[in-house]
């Protein structure tokens, strides 16, 4: 059915661009309808809501700084880069330090001809340019510094090891047993530790490696007593220490990119061995219904013995941030092979929502929401750590949003996306695969709802990628998370177009704000050639 265009009453931009407020005025729109698309609420439009926060700090004078009114052409942006000058006693360039410029952001992956992200940060949308620039700099200090620009940010292949037959693993929990540990802190989730080791005792060692999710079995072996052991024949296998194996998300962006990768170097035959848990198993059926046959599922605690057979394990790190892209297209084929469907149509403008749908509800539940000394919003189904932005606020980020669909011409529908359905069940991989598949455009909060972006068009061309735009902690705002915390660092081997803002200095762990300014100018920057 034809809905009629409604008057909307947009946030004034204001002409200083460091007065960033989240208060965006009130956005009155009368129509709210709601739609479901493979399960996913579409809104059609908002309600009223407003909300406020500090204005943003002044900017901090550096010659470096990015100024609002710098150029750079198509497939570049204006950022931090290597500067390199002629060596004293030699004719060869050597780098010396970060200056700023035009940079190419993306490269072309020779493999797959897929445009990729060739930057450690992407486009920071922030009307303080102080701010841009410690985002870019803390980016590229966390992917290896200036050097790490020679090789492109990417790091190196991990190194393999493969040990002879009647070798070990086993990966170690110590909860409720730390006596028996010589580190107390290790827990099989987000404190790693495994042990690979030879029938007569050698454990594995890496060259030049610091093995920090690698321990001598002896430190840990007690942990076993009374728990399995078991004892594979006839095969080679190789051994996966997973990085918080139980949640969706850091399965996603720290295990599979590794096991996709392991799957490609070893043959067909081999037997993997991943950590048991629910949504580990659930998502390797789901990528791929015939893997899980060549799949044993281990326990904390069991040890496994490879008995005529080799053992191979690598030396990756627990989370993969660093890695850029060169663990991600592997994951990206793995994905492609048994899930190939591409939207070159039908596409849809998808907003992440932590909490309840915006809008959502008629009359007597949005006023219970909005009104005075209403509950906290209903996180979505995996929401686990906060992080919700103000529903009163909410309302105001989707109406900005709207209007900036309409002022761009974008006919895209714009679809509500919690991870849930009506009846607060997670929705089917297939449909978020579905919905992720459909995108054009992602908008939201940093959560392990936007993990979902590993399911977007794995082969893009750089005029087809989907545009995200994250919300993200800040120099302000380090109280609601750690410092810039988002999924460009452990995913941007995506190829998105990523974009990112940061959260208001009124956030907190619980509760978060955005600049509405800042959001409209980003939406603007990405859909500029709809003008």
């Amino acid at each position: 059915m034809a809905t009629p265009a409604m008057p909307q009453m947009l946030p004034e931009r204001k002409n200083d661009p460091v007065d960033q407020t989240a208060n965006g005025g009130k956005i009155t729109l009368a129509l709210s309808l709601v739609l479901i698309l493979a399960g996913a609420p579409i809104l059609l439009s908002s309600s009223d809501g407003s909300s406020s926060s500090p204005a943003a700090d002044a900017p901090v004078a550096d010659k470096r700084i990015l100024q609002p009114s710098q150029k750079c052409p198509p497939g570049m942006i204006y950022g931090l880069r290597p500067k390199v000058e002629e060596g004293p006693s030699s004719r060869r360039r050597r780098l010396q330090e970060l200056e700023m410029g035009c940079v190419e952001s993306t490269r072309i992956e020779p493999e797959d001809d897929t445009c990729v992200n060739a930057l450690p940060y992407g486009v920071m949308h922030d009307a303080r340019p102080s701010e841009v620039l410690s985002y870019q700099e803390y980016q590229v200090k966390m992917a290896g510094g200036p050097a790490a620009s020679r090789r492109g940010y990417d790091g190196k292949i991990p190194d393999v090891a493969t040990l002879p037959p009647g070798s070990s693993f086993a990966n170690w929990n110590c909860r409720q047993r730390e006596d028996m540990c010589e580190d107390r802190g290790v827990n099989g989730v987000n404190k790693i530790k495994g042990s690979a080791w030879t029938a007569d005792g050698k454990d594995v060692e890496f060259f030049g490696y610091r093995p920090g999710r690698w321990a001598r079995h002896e430190q840990y072996w007690k942990l076993n007593q009374g728990r399995k052991t078991t004892e594979l024949t006839g095969v080679d296998v190789v051994a996966h220490t997973g990085f918080f194996p139980p949640n969706f998300g850091h399965i996603l962006h720290d295990n599979l990119p590794a096991v996709a990768w392991l799957r490609s170097i070893v043959p067909d035959r081999t037997i993997f061995l991943l950590p048991d848990t629910k949504t580990f198993r659930s998502l390797v059926h789901f990528i791929d219904p015939e893997f899980p046959k060549r799949v044993y599922w281990y326990q904390p605690n069991e040890i496994i013995t490879v008995k005529d057979g080799t053992l191979t394990v690598s030396n990756q790190r627990q989370m993969y941030g660093y890695m850029g892209n060169t663990l991600w297209k592997y994951l990206r084929h793995w994905i492609a092979e048994n899930h190939p469907k591409r939207y070159l149509e039908e596409r849809t403008i998808v907003y992440y929502a932590r909490g309840i749908i915006p809008g959502g509800g008629g009359a007597r539940e949005r006023a219970r929401r909005l009104g005075d000394g209403a509950p906290p919003p209903k996180a979505s189904a995996n929401t686990k750590h906060g992080r919700l932005l103000d529903p009163r606020h909410e309302e105001d980020v989707v109406a900005t949003i709207r209007a900036a669909m309409e002022r761009h011409g974008r006919e895209e529908k714009l679809v509500f996306f919690t991870g849930s359905n009506k009846r607060g069940d997670i929705l089917p991989f297939e449909v978020q695969l579905d919905v992720f598949r459909r995108a054009s455009t992602i908008i939201g909060p940093h959560g392990s709802g936007l993990a979902n972006i590993a399911w977007t068009d794995p082969f893009p061309t750089c005029e087809e990628r989907v545009k995200m735009l994250e919300f993200i902690p800040g120099s302000d705002s380090a109280q609601v998370q750690q410092l810039y915390n988002g999924y460009y660092w452990n995913m941007r081997g995506m190829p998105l177009e990523w974009h990112q803002l940061t959260y208001a200095a009124n956030s907190t762990q619980d509760t978060t704000y955005i600049r509405l300014p800042d959001l409209e100018r980003a939406l603007d920057d990405m859909w500029a050639e709809n003008i």
